[in-house]
């Protein structure tokens, strides 16, 4: 056999196996274990056959030649000479940033650099965003005149409907209980009093509490859900049907939560944001029809074209990082004008009260994820006794898997930045005296509630597998 067949032999899953050079003496044979014996090198000189062991210094085989390197001490690059000379390759060389033979396997280089950037440009950029319009705010002066941050509400759901893929939605509906109880927290358990709580808040002026509460009234996450449960372990389609339906549920239930909450707890905060506010609980309708112009209908167009035009599929999919990227310079422009027009007018942001929007950010998805947690593991207890649900199989019935409890708490203890900061938008209009401050409180619990969901995630998840 060749030397790629031979090392296809040494990586396939049988648990013991000889490995014989071509041309080779049987004592060249080498029995590799399961957990035991994992080749990182494989070194083929004039017939011999030799193989270094990770994780111990000891040796098997062609010990006598020298051929077993201890794990740590490969010899170095892949390089190939004549038919007679030395040939080495490395294993795990390639795998890590820069190749482990080449540096450390946790060295810091360009490229992981730009990646980080590019998988957190939304955090990011808002907290740029944010010291930009109090350091120098006529660049968001700018877009502010130019109405540029007005096309980021459709922009970002046509977006979102051209990557929404159909067979992922599908697959995610065979499992309808998980589904339903997500639904129903994201849209109609949680929404109501996370806001009112939030509204009789006694110490913060009546824009930062105007703030706090549209974001609390919003659904989950648009993409931070989907990414989180992905990379811990969660059921992907599950978050990802979580994520489209309550968005698309909260256009009929988010204008009547904000109208009824902010309208109904005027007054009952430091400012209550007065007379202009309680305008709200008569203008729901027309708040209900700029969400199914902003957020419906630019969806419901990006989701036909890529169903329609298979040409339009296959740009997607080789343009979705940029399209995320698009989708999130967007997003950034709202905060970006509506703060720096704030700040132009004199407006002071107090770092007191800054303080206290963190330590409320901190709260609410810690409060979430403990109600969402006890919620999962009730709701999987009575699947399991009355033998109705979906997951693994158990003994009393099936019962809801680990993978989908996961999923739920974190979809469910997640609220989404661009339907609050459309709602802001709306709010504005019908408001004049509501400021871009308002959008503060909605940019900081964002932050927030991706570092404290996705360390529970990952607390979760390494419990779980441990």
């Amino acid at each position: 056999c060749s030397y790629e067949q031979r090392a296809n032999q040494m990586l396939s899953p049988s648990p013991s196996f000889p490995l014989v050079a071509k041309g080779g003496p049987p004592s060249a044979r080498i029995s590799l274990a399961r957990g035991r014996w994992l080749p990182r090198s494989i070194h083929v000189a004039g017939g011999d056959v030799r193989g270094s062991r990770e994780g111990g210094g000891g040796a098997r085989g062609g010990a006598a030649a020298g051929g077993l390197r201890p794990f740590g001490h490969a010899a170095g690059p892949a390089k190939r000479q004549s038919r007679g000379g030395d040939r080495s390759v490395p294993r795990a060389a390639a795998s890590a940033p820069g190749g482990e033979e080449g540096g450390g396997k946790g060295r810091v280089t360009k490229a992981s650099v730009l990646a980080h950037l590019q998988r957190n440009v939304m955090p990011y950029g808002l907290v740029a965003a944010i010291c930009l319009s109090v350091a120098d705010p006529r660049l968001g002066c700018k877009v502010h005149a130019l109405k540029l941050h007005k096309l980021s509400a459709p922009g970002i759901f046509l977006i979102s409907g051209l990557v929404l893929k159909l067979g992922d939605v599908k697959r995610a509906l065979q499992s309808p209980v998980p589904l339903l109880l997500g639904l129903a927290t994201i849209a109609l358990v949680l929404p109501a009093p996370s806001a009112a709580l939030a509204l009789r808040w006694p110490f913060l002026s009546s824009d930062l509490v105007l703030g706090m509460t549209v974001f609390l009234c919003m659904p989950t996450a648009l993409s931070t859900g989907v990414q989180i449960a992905t990379q811990f372990g969660g059921n992907p389609a599950l978050a990802l049907m979580l994520t489209v339906g309550s968005n698309l549920l909260s256009i009929a239930t988010i204008p009547f939560f904000v109208a009824a909450v902010v309208g109904g707890g005027a007054g009952a905060g430091a400012g209550g944001a007065g007379g202009e506010v309680q305008r709200l609980s008569m203008d729901a309708f027309v708040l209900f029809r700029s969400l199914v112009k902003s957020i419906l209908v630019p969806m419901l167009v990006g989701i036909t074209a890529r169903a329609a035009i298979p040409a339009v599929a296959r740009w997607v999919e080789r343009r979705r990082k940029a399209l995320s990227l698009v989708s999130a310079a967007l997003l950034i422009s709202v905060p970006l004008a509506e703060l720096s027009f704030s700040v132009s007018r004199g407006l002071v942001l107090a770092p007191g009260e800054l303080l206290q929007v963190a330590v409320l950010g901190l709260a609410f998805p810690l409060l979430f994820i403990l109600f969402n947690s006890a919620a999962t593991a009730a709701v999987g207890s009575l699947l399991a006794s009355a033998g109705a649900g979906g997951g693994e199989e158990g003994k009393k019935g099936p019962v809801m898997s680990e993978e989908i409890k996961r999923t739920l708490v974190i979809v469910c203890s997640l609220k989404t930045l661009p339907s609050a900061v459309m709602v802001i938008q709306k709010m504005q209009e019908i408001a004049p005296s509501i400021s871009g401050v308002a959008l503060v409180p909605c940019m900081m619990f964002h932050i927030i509630q991706t570092i404290v969901v996705s360390a529970y995630a990952s607390k979760r998840a390494a419990k779980d597998n441990n």
